[in-house]
């Protein structure tokens, strides 16, 4: 058996509230603290629920749970905290923190990365930018290939060059000039000038 309650309230003795009311679409049903603040709606035409707590909402949908605070925000836990959405996942533990995605973008404005340790291994890179600045005590660059392209001045200096090659070594240029303040040596075999 049903039974159709139309703008009721029951109510507490201590004064919290159960409300009925009806709206242009159906009906909303709703609790109440005894300061008459809102906890609980629930919208009869959407099928919408929210949860208030002071400062934070909780709204649901048949697809969609929304999360909204008006102050700070905190999510803590001994053990682990995991996020998850499809294939996408971000789980954070005391000794360590997991992202995992099919596919990251990140728009940040500035950021400024201060570690012990970097370790990265990817099929392909790929650093598009106006200045890069590089500041190092040691670089070590390892390549079975390697292609560099300027289409202006390439300038580098040095306490001391050296250069090995196993096999041939090539020079093409349209002028060439080598400028010693002291001695220059050139040793082989066999030397052809001209």
């Amino acid at each position: 058996m049903m039974t159709t309650i139309e703008k009721a309230e029951l109510r507490a003795r201590d004064g919290s509230a159960l409300a009925i009311q009806e709206n242009e679409l159906g009906e909303l049903l709703s609790v109440s603290d005894p300061a008459g603040r809102i906890l609980f709606e629930y919208d009869t035409s959407t099928g919408r629920g929210t949860v208030h707590i002071e400062g934070l909402a909780i709204r649901s949908s048949a697809r969609r749970v929304e999360l909204a605070c008006d102050r700070e925000l905190a999510i803590s836990s001994p053990e682990i905290v995991a996020l998850r959405a499809g294939k996408s996942a971000l789980n954070l533990s005391p000794r360590k923190a997991e992202l995992s995605s099919p596919r990251l973008e990140s728009r940040i404005g500035e950021m400024d990365y201060r570690g012990e340790r970097v370790a990265a291994k990817v099929e392909e890179a790929e650093v598009t930018a106006s200045r890069m600045e590089i500041v190092a005590g040691r670089v070590l660059r390892w390549a079975r290939t390697l292609y560099e392209r300027v289409e202006g001045l390439f300038h580098s200096r040095a306490g001391r060059v050296r250069q090995e090659s196993e096999e041939a070594y090539l020079i093409r240029a349209e002028r060439a000039r080598i400028d010693c303040q002291e001695e220059v040596k050139v040793q082989g075999k066999t030397i052809h000038l001209g």
